[in-house]
């Protein structure tokens, strides 16, 4: 997550964070680029959760779902906050993949090599922060 400290957010304001995640369907699978966790609903065509990198609950300032490249062109992406009581409001994303050519409401899945992001801007809650992460002893 890319947390803002100094600087306002695309216009969002002071005390934003930004991510961003991906993932892309290859010869051998998902593969998921960013700090978001992409599950597969089970039984649904084209359905997501997507986890984010919050603690807690935080209030989404906005929401985006792409779909980068893909062998069909008609391919659309929604996301909306997940409704689920059981998670953090704010924490959890359900992504829909539909197929726009098909008609009303035709779910679709990721075709090969084809990418879904996901961007989103939310509140940071708490004081901001930074860290280099573990460093080489001198």
């Amino acid at each position: 997550m890319i947390q803002q400290t100094t600087q306002p957010t695309w216009g969002y304001g002071y005390g934003m964070a930004r991510t961003i995640g991906r993932v892309t369907l290859g010869e051998d699978g998902y593969e998921t680029l960013g700090p978001m966790v992409f599950t597969q609903v089970p039984a649904s065509p084209g359905l997501w959760t997507v986890d984010l990198d919050v603690q807690g609950s935080t209030y989404i300032r906005y929401i985006s779902a792409r779909i980068l490249f893909s062998n069909n062109d008609d391919l659309q992406a929604q996301a909306v906050v997940d409704p689920d009581p059981t998670v953090p409001p704010g924490s959890r994303l359900r992504v829909q993949i539909w197929d726009v050519a098909g008609g009303a409401d035709v779910p679709a899945d990721l075709t090969l090599d084809s990418a879904l992001c996901i961007e989103v801007v939310v509140n940071q809650p708490g004081e901001p922060s930074f860290s280099l992460g573990p460093q080489i002893a001198p």
